[in-house]
């Protein structure tokens, strides 16, 4: 219970006083220590606990006639800290307030009135004014006894039930609103006979792998009203299994088959490049981890330098397995970089750890590119001791010999052309006849292909160069006295017998 003493008097009360002094020409302290300063002597209720069913208004007393206006602002009445709406009267000196709202039970209220209070002469409080009671039977705060799951634990129960225990009965409305968890499954809440024992069912199982957090708010209240302490909090962890997945091997795949030894992955720690090559462009991958893990957003684990086609099987539930199945070629003669990002999920939702990168070079002899590396022109088709000009790329704008050849008239002679080509493919001769092509300008001659041939080679046989295989392409030739660029030609769709094509067209200029 509040108790009232002498105030000392009010810094309002000595600024009246001295100017009082001065007009009056006198230093005297009797007449300053001769004020009283205004007092409250009186309020209601007294109590600091009382029923509110007895409670229809507040009030307080003044020690003497006070300005009513500027008593009224300062007079208040608090409930939980808000302050409450009413209308004012007064009897002599005693200011009455009576609340819109009638007090309730459960409740701590508050009677204030602030120092700007004043007597007609201006004598004001010394300082503010205040008097606190409640409306509840009782003043306990509620204690949460247990909670479940335990903070910290795993839960392996799909639709496991949160349950709070606390020292007494609580206000249902309060303990919803008070409690949360995140995420949020959804569910139910139910309380036991006692009003005790708070249980909540969630609506969807607990998702293995996913940290759940709870919280119940310090706004959870017992029923007479009084709060909790402070806000509590646990956590839980659903699944059984909390090891991480690992991804274990990367492998080639032939037609969704494991083929070959498995990649070895760049070592993080090492600024070397650790490069896989002999790759075939026709391969896919295979991931295999430790564990099933989901296939629900496997896409965006993983991640090809340069840009790949790719599908991945097979779809479904959770496997240690995964192709990924091409749907183009790998270039032949480029580097990729593989990487599988961390955050592949297990049945427990147990992520990988780390990103692991894979550095591949595409130069597979099965799947070598066609190229023409050597090209050799018979330049006398007459004459029983054949003659020939040879040539590469670097001998761009070289001599094309055409003086065994009779302007306007036609002749037949060859071209032998040596392709490098992947392991175990031979030449479609189908192909070379549609990408070869002979060209002239200003007039300097007409050469046409006419045969082609791939084995079983006329006398005399092509020259033997290893490493390459020939082609005999036979052509028509008409020369004519001009001068000019005869360009030979093998475009970019030319294509072995595996299905290889050529990575770039081939192109020989030559001065006649």
């Amino acid at each position: 219970m509040a108790v009232l003493h002498h105030k000392p008097i009010s810094g309002r009360l000595l600024k009246a006083a001295s100017a009082a002094a001065s007009c009056l020409g006198i230093c005297s302290c009797s007449l300053i220590l001769g004020l009283q300063p205004l007092e409250v002597t009186d309020w209601h209720p007294r109590d600091a606990m009382v029923a509110a069913s007895a409670m229809t208004d507040v009030w307080v007393k003044f020690s003497s006639s006070v300005d009513a206006t500027k008593a009224e602002q300062a007079f208040s009445l608090s409930e939980n800290g808000t302050p409450m709406t009413g209308s004012y009267s007064w009897q002599g000196n005693r200011l009455i307030l009576t609340p819109t709202l009638t007090v309730s039970p459960g409740n701590d209220y508050e009677i204030a009135v602030v120092s700007t209070v004043e007597t007609r002469a201006g004598n004001s409080l010394a300082k503010d004014f205040r008097f606190a009671f409640t409306t509840r039977t009782e003043s306990g705060r509620p204690m949460v006894l247990s909670a479940q799951p335990v903070d910290g634990s795993r839960v392996t129960i799909p639709l496991l039930p949160i349950v709070v225990t606390f020292s007494e009965p609580v206000d249902k409305a309060s303990f919803i609103a008070a409690f949360s968890v995140s995420p949020d499954p959804g569910g139910t809440i139910s309380f036991d006979a006692s009003g005790a024992t708070a249980s909540f069912t969630p609506l969807s199982v607990w998702e293995p792998g996913t940290e759940y957090n709870v919280i119940l708010s310090d706004s959870l209240k017992d029923l007479s009203g009084n709060r909790l302490p402070e806000a509590v909090r646990f956590r839980f962890t659903a699944g059984a299994d909390d090891v991480r997945p690992t991804l274990v091997a990367v492998r080639p795949t032939v037609n969704g088959a494991p083929h070959w030894a498995a990649l070895t992955p760049q070592d993080p720690t090492d600024s070397t490049l650790l490069v896989n090559a002999g790759f075939e462009t026709t391969w896919g991958i295979e991931l295999r981890f430790s564990e099933p893990v989901s296939r629900e957003n496997m896409e965006s684990f993983i991640d090809l330098q340069p840009a790949w086609s790719f599908q991945i099987d097979p779809a479904g539930a959770p496997r240690d397995r995964f192709i990924l199945v091409p749907e183009e070629r790998f270039v032949w003669g480029s580097m990729y970089a593989l990487t599988v990002k961390r955050g592949v999920l297990d049945s427990s939702r147990n992520a990988t750890a780390a990103d692991v990168v894979y550095h591949l070079r595409i130069d597979g002899p099965a799947t070598r590119p066609p190229s023409v590396e050597v090209v050799r022109f018979r330049s006398n088709p007459s004459d029983s001791s054949p003659s020939y000009g040879q040539y590469t790329t670097q001998d761009s704008l070289a001599n094309l010999n055409l003086s065994n050849f009779v302007p306007g008239v036609d002749a037949v002679s060859y071209f032998d052309i040596y392709l490098r080509l992947a392991d175990g493919a031979a030449v479609d001769p189908f192909s070379i006849m549609h990408s070869f092509s002979v060209t002239a300008t200003n007039g300097a001659a007409v050469i046409s292909p006419v045969a082609v041939a791939t084995t079983s080679f006329v006398d005399p046989q092509p020259q033997a160069i290893t490493g390459l295989t020939p082609v005999r392409v036979s052509v028509k030739v008409t020369t004519t006295t001009n001068s000019g660029i005869v360009t030979l030609a093998v475009s970019d769709s030319l294509t072995d017998t595996a299905g290889n094509r050529a990575a770039a067209a081939f192109s020989l200029p030559l001065l006649k």
